[in-house]
């Protein structure tokens, strides 16, 4: 039998070929449609910027809503303080919204140097940083307060009744408002002029956010500025220094009885008698000029008469000075609270030979005069 072999018939080519066709029927079965691609590497990039709060409005105004700019306030009066804010990177970028106040007696340029006490300066204050508000998205009145500085309350002004309104709320634009009353004792201001800029209180508003402080005044020549009228009061409370009876040629102290006085700047308190001792009864009359009555010195340690005083005429004319407005009158010495100043005065009163029997009385006047 003859062997035959696909070389010696010419059949690998053939072989070779349909191997070759039937692989690539195979492809053509598992082929499909790339109808999508994804890729996930590209990147849209752009940088916020911090935007520095807004101030675009200020006023404030008395009871009766008129503006004191330029002009002067009562003390025990309320006062409302209004500052319209904005921070385009939304609120909770404010850190804190300041609004200072401070009495300028020539040296005293900015808020922070007005050190002499509480009657000299206040501060009204939002905080929004993590000891107040912690970042809140819109501001409360939870978070205002009237201050001496960030850290301390005041103890001469009232807190009012603070509000908040949205101005914008789009744009987180915001009205703060204040309250607040002065103390009695709060330093009297003169009115601000166009010449003087100083005695008179300044205003500034300060808003901060994490990195930036925007500062606001009244005009390129320095802050705003307002004056406080002057006040005093004094009440002897109807006291009666009363020596009890005595007979003729002695003398005796009456016992020291309180004299209460208020004032915002430096004054004098001064005593006159309004005529001489008269008994009602008798129509006698016992002098007052002269040895026998005096001003006690040791009635208290903390007045301006170093010696016994006699008065040498009555009425104002034969007035005495107390409290100078250069010792114990003067206003920073005291006047850092809303307390009142107590002063203890005395009397001793003689009575001479020949004097009639009955009871005797004289007027006095006690007068709180301030000294610019």
């Amino acid at each position: 039998m003859k062997r035959m072999t696909i070389e010696k018939k010419g059949y690998l080519p053939a072989f070779i070929a349909l191997a070759m066709v039937l692989v690539g029927m195979s492809g053509m079965v598992n082929a499909a449609d790339i109808g999508t691609s994804t890729d996930t590497t590209g990147y849209l990039q752009v940088t916020g910027v911090n935007v520095a709060p807004t101030i675009t409005d200020f006023e404030i105004v008395d009871a009766n809503q008129n503006t004191i700019l330029d002009a002067q306030v009562d003390v025990n009066t309320e006062i409302t303080v209004s500052v319209k804010i904005g921070d385009t990177n939304g609120w909770s970028d404010v850190d804190t919204v300041q609004v200072m106040c401070w009495f300028d007696g020539g040296n005293e340029n900015y808020y922070s140097q007005q050190t002499t006490g509480p009657n000299y300066r206040f501060l009204l204050y939002y905080d929004n940083t993590i000891s107040g508000g912690d970042g809140e998205t819109a501001p409360t009145t939870g978070n205002m307060d009237v201050k001496y500085d960030a850290a301390t309350d005041h103890p001469t002004i009232k807190d009012g009744k603070h509000a908040v309104n949205g101005e914008g709320i789009a744009t987180q634009t915001y009205i703060l408002t204040w309250k607040f009353t002065l103390g009695c004792q709060v330093k009297h201001a003169d009115r601000p002029s166009l010449i003087a800029n100083v005695n008179t209180w300044k205003v500034m508003i300060n808003a901060t956010d994490a990195a930036t402080t925007t500062s606001q005044s009244g005009d390129d020549n320095g802050p705003y500025e307002f004056g406080i009228y002057k006040y005093t009061y004094v009440s002897s409370a109807m006291n009666t220094w009363n020596v009890g009876p005595m007979p003729p040629n002695t003398n005796r102290d009456a016992i020291a009885a309180s004299v209460i006085t208020r004032s915002n700047d430096d004054m004098d308190l001064t005593i006159w008698i309004n005529a001489d001792l008269i008994c009602l009864d008798t129509g006698c009359a016992i002098p007052t000029s002269g040895s026998p009555l005096k001003i006690l010195a040791g009635a208290s340690t903390s007045d301006d008469i170093s010696s016994d005083l006699t008065f040498t005429a009555n009425l104002e004319a034969g007035e005495k000075t107390i409290l100078a407005n250069t010792g114990y009158g003067d206003h920073s010495t005291y006047m850092a609270s809303n307390n009142a100043l107590t002063t203890y005065v005395n009397f001793n009163i003689a009575v001479p030979y020949g004097t009639m029997p009955g009871a005797y009385n004289a007027g006095l006047t006690f007068q709180v005069t301030q000294v610019a």
